[in-house]
């Protein structure tokens, strides 16, 4: 039971956290690169500026954070880790570390209208698209999706 650990910094990498309760703990700044994070509790969790690249987050409870981890993708056949939430904005790919808008304008500004950066603003828009709030209804049962 980790709730509310201070694990800011901590070098994790690989670690098998399967099914940890990290509710509340600081990640922030961790390296959680390659860790087992499968049916972890990461609800109310710190995770900006955490390196989540190739975790395995399967079933993992993220409380009212969204990550979206895609790869490999872009010129560098990279892992690309978009996390969202109430206190977190954060994208991390290759060399690059900033928030969203930070990665959509060094997109624009490296890859233009090259097929990188048509996938790139792609995930992008996959990534935003439960963000907006807009729901719309599906077209075999009718429920909103």
């Amino acid at each position: 039971n980790l709730r509310g650990a201070n694990l800011g910094g901590a070098n994790l990498g690989g670690a098998n956290l399967r099914a940890a309760d990290l509710g509340g703990a600081n990640l922030g700044d961790a390296n959680l690169r390659g860790a087992n994070l499968g049916g972890a509790n990461l609800g109310g969790a710190n995770l900006r500026r955490a390196d989540l690249r190739y975790a395995n987050l399967g079933a993992a409870h993220l409380g009212d954070n969204r990550i979206l981890q895609v790869g490999p993708v872009g010129s560098r056949r990279a892992q690309l880790v978009l996390m969202a939430g109430p206190e977190l904005d954060d994208v991390r790919t290759g060399c690059f570390h900033g928030t969203l808008s930070e990665f959509e304008t060094e997109v624009q500004k490296t890859h233009g209208d090259n097929k990188y950066g048509w996938e790139y603003r792609a995930i992008i828009a996959l990534f935003r698209g439960p963000l907006t709030g807009a729901t719309k209804k599906c077209g075999i049962c009718g429920e909103e999706v």
